[in-house]
């Protein structure tokens, strides 16, 4: 991704920052590539719940590194994984885990090498296809909004009410003219019966609802507070 298409990116999570009463530092917002094994080996131990065969090789996060050779072995070893923020001390306590000495090694000096924030590193499968290329700088658009939320204290402790309201915010600077709202509702109808995606789709259509009247950015936030308050109890 080019320098321009990084300041594009930053550009909107400014104006969403706004939206939502945020605060904002664009120190924050840094990024990692890696080839699509390591991403996908990042995705299993940091214990990713998409997709669901993930978990065949364990649910707990000391599971999935004792099994990371069976996973290595799979098919699941050549899934592209697009990206994900990971917990660099949490990554590094779970890779203690993992008997394969050479695997145990080549994961130490990939968390070694990321350019971090706050103890947490945002990382991007390496695209090779087409399709992969156009899409990563939406791809780095939502996980760099994970870092923007996590930033100002409002994840979510149910991991599918966070990933819905992430995914809410992503759409939410092109529903401000409404141009986009019923776009957005049709897709939660859409995917919500999926296994993979339903729990959060239906998940998002509660933040449709919560924000459809709130005119301000002070507004969104008090609403914000009050749910998540409610929803984390």
């Amino acid at each position: 991704m080019h320098k321009t298409d990084d300041n594009i990116v930053l550009g909107k999570l400014k104006r969403l920052a706004i939206e939502f009463d945020m605060d904002y530092d664009k120190h924050m917002f840094k990024k990692n590539f890696v080839n699509k094994q390591d991403c996908a080996l990042l995705q299993l131990i940091t214990g990713s719940p998409i997709p669901l065969e993930f978990n065949k090789f364990g649910i707990t996060l000391k599971q999935r590194a004792k099994n990371i050779d069976d996973f290595l072995s799979s098919d699941m070893s050549a899934y592209y994984g697009d990206g994900l923020v990971v917990d660099i001390a949490e990554t590094f306590g779970t890779i203690k885990n993992i008997k394969n000495q050479k695997t145990k090694k080549r994961l130490t000096l990939l968390l070694n090498s990321f350019d971090a924030y706050s103890g947490e590193a945002v990382v991007l499968g390496r695209p090779e296809k087409a399709v992969e290329k156009k899409n990563i700088a939406g791809v780095l658009y939502h996980e760099w909004i994970h870092v923007l939320v996590e930033y100002n204290k409002l994840t979510f402790r149910d991991w599918k009410y966070n990933e819905a309201f992430t995914v809410y915010l992503e759409h939410h600077l092109k529903t401000m003219d409404n141009k986009d709202i019923e776009d957005l509702k049709e897709m939660v109808k859409k995917v919500s019966h999926k296994k993979e995606y339903g729990a959060v789709t239906r998940r998002m259509d509660k933040f449709i609802k919560l924000f459809a009247d709130k005119g301000t950015p002070e507004e969104r936030m008090m609403a914000l507070h009050a749910f998540k308050q409610k929803k984390d109890m």
